[in-house]
């Protein structure tokens, strides 16, 4: 069963967690044995956590091969505009070569894009500081044509050049006040929460809002790009608490 169906939340589950950034062997296989769902590998050039395809393929390897029943689920993060139409290009074939299992679309895809990879496909939206409800529904609205098989989640987000003190429960109570709210200007689609998450923030992150997954990669370092294993532990301990 996919890790999409496996870890979805409801009053039985809590929301599944996705590592970001992962950019070693060791990292990914600590990862798998703590039982995270999925794993992302950053495929935009430039960016701090940036690894190359055959680096990628390296960890995605040697995961599935160490994997004692299922191995979790690779997500590729990329970041594509209309702009450059080339960039859906380079997106197929990088996933045809690693098989990666999902999709993170970080930028401008238009959802023609998002209908033209064979995964499902997370659809990030960037919340900034002074974005309203309404604002937020906008940029929804063109994705919720899709099927939920083929975007199964939203993935909110804080933008990644701003460096504001709130955190992301902040921004969102700011906008929304309340998950049913948010909920509605999603469309009723479900979403996954990300931007700056650590083990300390999940409690509050919780009693205010029902996300389908969190999504975290500076709150699991011991320096930019490298994973911490108490802190990756930590943060996955909090969430039983």
């Amino acid at each position: 069963m996919s890790a999409l169906k496996q870890h979805g939340l409801s009053s039985q589950h809590l929301p599944w967690v996705k590592f970001c950034g992962i950019s070693s062997v060791d990292d990914a296989l600590l990862a798998m044995k703590l039982g995270v769902a999925y794993l992302g590998l950053i495929f935009v050039p430039g960016t701090s956590r940036f690894v190359e395809t055959q680096t990628a393929a390296s960890i995605i390897n040697a995961t599935r091969q160490h994997a004692a029943g299922s191995s979790p689920e690779f997500v590729g993060v990329f970041q594509g505009s209309p702009e450059q139409p080339e960039g859906l290009q380079r997106m197929l074939e990088i996933q045809d070569f690693l098989k990666l299992d999902v999709v993170q679309c970080h930028g401008q895809e238009p959802p023609e894009w998002l209908l033209a990879l064979p995964t499902p496909v997370f659809k990030v939206l960037s919340v900034s500081s002074d974005m309203t409800l309404a604002q937020l529904r906008e940029a929804a609205a063109p994705y919720l044509k899709l099927p939920e098989e083929k975007m199964p989640c939203f993935l909110l987000d804080l933008p990644k050049r701003e460096n504001a003190p709130e955190s992301l429960n902040e921004r969102l109570l700011k906008m929304a006040g309340n998950h049913q709210r948010l909920q509605e200007a999603l469309g009723n689609r479900p979403y996954a929460l990300a931007g700056k998450l650590a083990a300390e923030q999940l409690a509050p992150l919780l009693a205010s809002w029902r996300p389908l997954g969190l999504d975290v990669a500076s709150g699991i370092e011991k320096q930019l790009g490298v994973k911490d294993p108490d802190k990756m532990k930590a943060f996955l301990a909090a969430l039983s608490v």
